[in-house]
């Protein structure tokens, strides 16, 4: 049997089409793939999640428990900067360390250099002396071409999971 002549696969996306599709047919479902493609864990709730749909967790060694990327996705084609402001007041509401915005759609120039500004005024969280961006954003596209957010020893699905420090 060959995929796509004797039997076709749905549900995954591999190519930008196919999470567009996803995402008109169910958003949630398209929230949880992208979250899970990154790497990342989904939030339990649907709804009223406070604006973090996922986390993607990682080891601090300034901290004995994991700390977290808090993840929102946003499909749809006019992603506005508030989503960035938005996210960046989860960040400092939330016990995340950082934060990271994935959108469906590529944005304009003018966009990305604005969505960039907003994010980079949050600053970095350093760690063993490299700087990592408190704010990133990833779109669909840059995912599917393997892609991920720059985090410290991130610990996930598929990943080698670091050993934590005991005590």
């Amino acid at each position: 049997m060959v995929e796509g002549e004797d039997f076709t696969v749905t549900g995954v996306p591999h190519t930008l089409e196919g999470a567009r599709d996803m995402w008109e047919r169910d958003k949630y479902h398209f929230q949880k793939w992208a979250v899970e493609e990154v790497d990342g864990f989904v939030t339990s709730r649907k709804t009223g999640d406070g604006g973090i749909d996922g986390r993607l967790y990682f080891n601090h060694p300034n901290y004995k428990e994991l700390k977290s990327l808090v993840l929102e996705v946003k499909g749809g084609k006019n992603v506005g900067i508030s989503v960035a402001r938005d996210l960046r007041g989860v960040l400092e509401r939330d016990d995340g360390l950082m934060a990271g915005l994935i959108v469906l759609e590529d944005l304009g120039e003018r966009k990305i250099r604005n969505f960039r500004q907003e994010m980079a005024s949050a600053g970095d969280v350093e760690v063993n002396g490299i700087p990592y961006a408190r704010m990133q954003m990833l779109t669909v596209s840059e995912i599917l071409d393997g892609k991920r957010f720059n985090t410290p020893g991130a610990v996930g699905r598929g990943l080698a999971q670091p050993s934590l420090p005991l005590g």
